[in-house]
């Protein structure tokens, strides 16, 4: 593939978080919830959910097909925790100070052995199993790589969503093995130079058609239960339909050559600050506090409102956090902790380099 920056990738970070906030609108923000069933409003929201759930899909697939060619570095994921951990610090002091809301610092502090954000603690672990998993991958031959990305999807995705039975410990993708699943399964589109080989046309249907499959399911075995069918089996992370959608928008990306400066200018602005969007709107404070429950009120709108005011809250959450996040950048920019932490990894990688060297002689 070729190392020339892809923005249409960036541009599928940003869209993903877009559609985690509105994910989480309809979950969280009660507003599926409160709709009367097999009402406009009702499939609305369920349409929006279940076109949103491919989301979290997208941000692993995407470390897998950007992070397959790239060196491990340790600082990478020091820079991130200091990312989380400040918003963990920041938001915990504030409801420390402003609110009647008991807090725990100790969690603040250590937000991933504290779990505070399952993804984050997930792709921590993740992280430092990386190295091994571009090894295995650079060095697979092409009808391996095609067989391994076909025993991921088979055992981790058909089988427990047909047996309905989380039989292989995935949690329903919310866990490291099915995150570093991911990682493997977008490093194998990146090595198969998969973008090329696909038409547009194909995946634009393949992402439409299972999101699709994956609403009129739901509705049918809602309307008509079956006790042994759970109506809400291809609403999860590994469900068959859910990852083929979010395949599909990362080969998408892959293959979307953004040209235009504004246009790129945009999204070089917003690509850094979107994952702390994620981090700020779901912390457990502001989640419990002030997200939860917040959009009930929605569901009595008019369907045409409805949609206005969830895809307006959406963008209104995005900004509001991304110029938040925007302070972080710039402490984190004008003091150089980016920088400074590749600076003090490269020189422990140098002495330790220098010492087997004169182990060596």
């Amino acid at each position: 593939m070729t190392t020339q920056r892809k923005y249409g990738i960036d541009f599928l970070r940003i869209f993903s978080m877009f559609m985690v906030i509105i994910l989480h609108i309809m979950g969280a923000g009660g507003v599926l919830d409160s709709t009367e069933p097999f009402t406009a409003q009702y499939y609305i929201c369920l349409f929006f959910k279940i076109g949103c759930f491919c989301a979290v899909n997208c941000y692993a697939l995407i470390s897998g097909f950007v992070g397959v060619n790239n060196k491990f570095k340790v600082y990478k994921i020091v820079n991130l925790w200091l990312q989380v951990a400040f918003y963990t610090i920041l938001i915990t002091s504030y409801f420390h100070l402003f609110t009647s809301y008991t807090v725990s610092f100790s969690d603040a502090f250590f937000p991933v052995l504290t779990n505070q954000y399952w993804y984050f603690t997930s792709y921590f672990i993740m992280f430092f199993f990386t190295p091994f998993f571009n090894n295995v991958l650079n060095n697979l031959k092409e009808k391996e790589l095609k067989q391994l990305g076909i025993t991921i999807i088979v055992f981790l995705s058909i089988i427990p969503t047909i047996i309905q039975k989380d039989i292989f410990f995935t949690n329903g993708g919310y866990s490291f093995i099915w995150l570093s699943a991911l990682y493997m399964f977008g490093g194998i589109i990146n090595k198969l130079d998969i973008a090329n080989k696909i038409s547009t046309f194909v995946l634009y249907f393949t992402s439409a058609f299972s999101i699709l499959v994956s609403f009129l399911f739901k509705v049918f075995f809602t309307k008509y239960p079956n006790e042994n069918i759970d109506s809400s089996v291809l609403m999860t992370y590994i469900s068959p339909t859910i990852l083929l959608c979010a395949i599909s928008l990362l080969i998408i990306s892959v293959k979307t050559n953004i040209k235009s400066k504004f246009s790129v200018s945009v999204i070089k602005f917003l690509s850094p600050l979107s994952f702390s969007v994620y981090l700020i709107h779901t912390n457990p404070y502001v989640w419990e506090n002030i997200f939860k429950n917040r959009f009930v009120a929605y569901a009595e709108f008019s369907p045409i409102k409805l949609i206005a005011f969830v895809i307006l809250t959406a963008l209104a959450i995005f900004f509001i956090c991304a110029f938040i996040d925007l302070i972080r950048f710039f402490i984190f920019k004008v003091t150089k902790i980016s920088k400074n932490l590749a600076k003090i990894e490269y020189k422990i990688n140098s002495k330790l380099e220098n010492k087997n060297k004169k182990e060596v002689n």
